[in-house]
């Protein structure tokens, strides 16, 4: 059964162009991504190491920042030929939000530009974030809650999948390939909820909240392949 679905998954590749090995490849990133660190964090050799690369402003948060900019240049080529179609107002203020979106989050990873330029943040923010950063999802009220967000974007991408049955909505559709990867962010997304509210085997929560930096990273590197394999459809 894992085979046939697996085979099914692939020939879905078709449909933007791909070759079945690169169709894989999209397919299962995310999850090697997320085993990999995992493993790093479970290992005691690599704890360490693995533990710094996900601390702030390290290798994890740079590479997260550099790939939701270039998902934001994916989007807008995906806004370009949305709106070059004609298509409805409906999806073109889709792909405008899309971009918004993925540009704002991706400043948010790097403080917009705190730790690069080596300034520091106004009083208004000195005062109210609990980092101290130029920062959002620092503020009172959104601190710690980044997990709904990932948990959002889950769901959102695999509720996605129903629009390619509505013709005016099928050019933003989620496409069949990246849904592993979306299921890995909404499981994780739970689990770590879960730990969050209810009283939950200790190293389980520690390890949900270590890989908080990789979904942010998974969720990053699913947005560019959205933005991509729309496009190639289009």
């Amino acid at each position: 059964m894992i085979i046939r679905n697996h085979e099914r998954l692939v020939r879905t590749g078709e449909i933007y162009g791909l070759t079945p090995s690169v169709t894989a490849t999209v397919s299962y990133l995310p999850l090697v991504v997320v085993a990999l660190f995992t493993l790093g964090l479970v290992l005691t050799p690599t704890r360490r190491m693995t533990i710094w690369m996900l601390e702030e402003s390290r290798p994890v948060e740079a590479l997260t920042f550099v790939v939701f900019m270039v998902a934001v240049v994916a989007g807008l080529n995906l806004a370009w030929h949305v709106h070059k179609r004609g298509e409805s107002i409906l999806v073109r203020m889709f792909c405008s939000f899309f971009c918004l979106a993925l540009f704002l989050v991706g400043m948010e990873e790097i403080a917009w530009g705190q730790y690069i330029f080596l300034f520091d943040a106004p009083d208004i923010f000195q005062l109210a974030n609990q980092q101290r950063e130029i920062t959002l999802h620092n503020l009172p009220g959104l601190h710690g809650r980044n997990v709904f967000l990932r948990f959002a974007f889950g769901l959102g991408g695999l509720l996605g999948l129903a629009a390619a049955a509505v013709p005016s909505l099928q050019r933003i559709s989620t496409p069949v390939p990246l849904v592993p990867g979306l299921v890995v962010i909404l499981l994780l997304a739970v689990i770590d909820m879960a730990c969050n509210y209810w009283p939950v085997w200790r190293p389980l929560d520690l390890l949900t909240w270590r890989l908080a930096e990789v979904l942010e990273l998974v969720i990053a590197i699913t947005a560019l392949s959205y933005a991509i394999l729309n496009a190639r459809r289009l």
